[in-house]
């Protein structure tokens, strides 16, 4: 069993899950999971927390790493495109302050 906390809308969530992952016919992780050497098991298990968040695997669709950064801290997040920006480094700097 694994406590896992993410962040919907800002607000923390408990979320609690069990290490069976859903594995491909040759028996390796199917989805999110470690790359190379690294057996970590982290990934899968916060993505196993948040499809229980959405009900399933299948509700999950593709996203931006974006959503990802406030799921996993609550932090607000924000895109800027750098051509319609052209202040971006000023501003990522003042975000830093």
């Amino acid at each position: 069993m694994y406590y896992v906390q993410l962040f919907l809308l800002g607000e923390s969530i408990s979320i609690i899950v069990d290490d069976f992952l859903p594995c491909t016919p040759e028996g390796k992780v199917a989805f999110a999971r470690s790359v190379g050497d690294n057996k970590d098991i982290w990934p899968s298990l916060v993505e196993k927390a948040y499809a229980k968040l959405h009900g399933s695997y299948e509700n999950l669709i593709a996203g931006y790493s974006l959503e990802s950064f406030g799921i996993l801290t609550g932090a607000p997040t924000e895109s800027l495109v750098h051509v319609k920006h052209p202040d971006i480094l000023e501003r990522i700097d003042n975000g830093l302050r």
